[in-house]
């Protein structure tokens, strides 16, 4: 009987040892995640808005109790009533990783945003009240897998695209890549290669119109018909696509619906073609340098001449683009001083072919505005030279941290009040791919305001809606002064100038009386109806863009548990003087021309702005 007792002892032994092994051979599930509170105000000091003096509309009087202009991103941009905006909303980030075994893993992110919104939103406070009401159907916006091979790690999916400073790759916030990459190790370098199989550059299966292009023909009268209703062509409204309408085309008036020749997703018309990235990174100690290039191909339009040359193939014209982007950085800290610079680049050349029968003017040769005489469209090559710079440096001490940034970056090549073929800035003839390469995380440190609310001015919003700088020199510094291990309080200050003086007077103004809701468009060439009579408007003289000051401290009360609180002064300059029409101006939008300064009123000032922010975080 004992010897009995001892052989099941035994048995047992052996059968919960594999038992008891199982659980080291499964999966493993970790989670991290988020939950911001917040709560933002803004007002205008005084009643000088960028419009001019409030509750005053010279020209459509229907709208003009409509007067503060909060740019703030994630919510319409439409003009308020009174001097003051605030909003209070919260947004939810799940990061789930899912361990395979130790050389496979899968990662993700979900949102809690606002219902049927999938575009980086928040739950706006009472959007939805209710027990029983959504609130969000918790988006997966990302989810990526790895595997760890011999050669490398390998990855697939949607995930973040972050390399460098963030200053043209800002995969913290809005950047992602989905293309498959080796990264290989050698020493204290790292390697990468990286393709997509297929991606579609229409942005979607119906989409007639190269939505990374804008078109820059002529707004114009057709013959016969009157001028159009609604024109397009030349309306670059940064960072928007086109109007879902066209040009009329020959012996119809007024706008007509976008012609779709894409009807299958699998379509390779409009598709890359050579679409490859690679890139290198050398690491040592504090320093770390890095390089990155990607090269891209599409072709868009019929793969052949149609047969029928009329006005309803007239959409349909075939155009061949290719893109070469990059960009090198340079990353240093030693513990006490530290120095991150980057310069990015990016080459775009669009080449159209065929014959577009509907439109006036041509391009021409660089240096030689576009469309300068009347005549049939002569399709030709576009080209964009884009290239930006960043430098920051600081040295900490102590509890204190000193840091100063210096960028540049370019905007739009605008000679006799027209664009020209050549151009130095993305956003100018590809505002839909410009928007991919934010700079959000290299400025969001220096600028509340001008940056991230107002977006430089200029309606650059990222893929997150979160804004970023087009078109600026700017000078900035930071102090940040650790009170205490969980208590931090900082300061900024920022000064921006345009570097370029290629937007016309007016190019800045309410959408009235085509859409009388406060809506605000930006033109570069400035007003319409100044362009519909042939007298553009000359280019802004003056390139100031302001100053902006913040203070703020951030709290960590309790372990993952933390409080902020931001408030900053914003004092716009003489750029948006004439970049706002003023209506106060007689017939500032129906009349704008020579005779009225196209609409705006240059002497005039603009009261500042002042802007806050508290925040409450709970992570985990």
């Amino acid at each position: 009987m004992r010897g009995f007792k001892k052989l099941l002892a035994a048995l047992v032994c052996l059968v919960c040892v594999p038992v008891l092994a199982v659980p080291a051979l499964a999966w493993e599930f970790e989670m991290a995640g988020s939950m911001t509170w917040t709560y933002e105000f803004y007002s205008q000091q005084g009643n000088q808005g960028f419009f001019g003096p409030w509750d005053f509309d010279n020209d459509i009087t229907a709208t003009d109790n409509l007067n503060y202009w909060w740019n703030g991103p994630r919510i319409a941009q439409n003009l308020v009533t009174g001097h003051d905006a605030s909003r209070a909303y919260f947004y939810v980030v799940l990061d789930p990783t899912i361990k395979i075994n130790p050389a496979v893993r899968m990662k993700g992110r979900v949102r809690l945003g606002q219902w049927g919104n999938p575009q980086a939103s928040y739950y706006n406070t009472q959007d939805s009240p209710g027990t029983d009401n959504a609130m969000s159907e918790a988006q997966w916006t990302m989810f990526w897998a790895t595997a760890q091979t011999p050669w490398g790690t390998f990855g697939i999916g949607k995930r973040p695209w972050k390399f460098g400073t963030g200053l043209q790759y800002d995969g913290s916030d809005g950047l992602t890549t989905e293309s498959a990459v080796l990264n290989a190790p050698y020493g204290p370098f790292d390697i990468g290669v990286g393709v997509y199989a297929h991606r579609p550059a229409k942005g979607g299966a119906t989409v007639s119109l190269d939505p990374y292009s804008v078109d820059l023909r002529p707004v114009s009268t057709y013959s016969p018909p009157a001028p159009v209703a609604n024109p397009v062509a030349n309306f670059l409204s940064l960072g928007g696509d086109f109007f879902a309408s066209h040009p009329a085309l020959i012996g119809q008036v007024g706008p007509v619906p976008v012609v779709a020749p894409y009807f299958n997703h699998a379509d390779k018309s409009g598709a890359l073609r050579m679409d490859l990235v690679a890139y290198g990174v050398y690491n040592n100690g504090p320093l770390q340098m890095g390089v990155l290039g990607s090269y891209g191909t599409y072709h868009r339009g019929p793969e052949a001449t149609l047969k029928f040359t009329g006005a309803k193939s007239a959409l349909n014209l075939a155009q061949d683009s290719d893109f070469f982007h990059g960009t090198a950085f340079t990353k240093y800290n030693n513990g006490r001083f530290f120095f991150n610079a980057e310069a990015a680049w990016v080459y775009w050349t669009d080449r159209l072919m065929g014959a577009d029968l509907f439109t006036v003017g041509g391009f021409s040769p660089s240096g030689v505005p576009f469309f300068a005489g009347i005549g049939p469209f002569t399709p030709g090559p576009r080209y964009t030279e884009q290239w930006r710079y960043m430098a920051e440096a600081g040295v900490m001490a102590g509890p204190s941290k000193l840091s100063v940034l210096a960028s540049w970056s370019p905007g739009p090549d605008r000679r006799a009040g027209a664009l020209i073929d050549r151009q130095p800035a993305l956003f100018v003839l590809h505002p839909a791919a410009d928007v991919f390469y934010g700079n959000y995380d290299v400025f969001r440190p220096y600028s509340f305001i001008f940056s991230y609310n107002y977006g430089s001015g200029l309606n650059a919003y990222n893929l997150s809606l979160d804004g970023y700088v087009r078109d600026a020199w700017v000078l900035a510094g930071r102090l940040d002064y650790a009170v205490a291990a969980n208590l931090n309080v900082y300061g900024t200050f920022m000064w921006a100038e345009r570097t370029s003086n290629g937007y016309g007077w007016g190019c800045i103004f309410p959408n009235f009386p085509f859409a009388p809701d406060g809506s605000v468009t930006f033109r570069v060439n400035g007003p319409l109806f100044a362009d519909l009579a042939g007298t553009p408007s000359p280019n802004i003289p003056d390139r100031s863009l302001g100053w902006e000051v913040n203070a703020g401290v951030d709290w960590n009360l309790l372990e993952g548990f933390t409080i902020g609180f931001l408030t900053g002064y914003w004092q716009p300059g003489k750029w948006f003087s004439y970049a706002c029409i003023d209506r106060s101006v007689p017939a500032w939008f129906t009349g704008a021309g020579p005779g009225n300064n196209w609409g705006t009123r240059p002497t005039k000032s603009i009261d500042p702005i002042i802007a806050g922010q508290f925040t409450m975080t709970y992570s985990f």
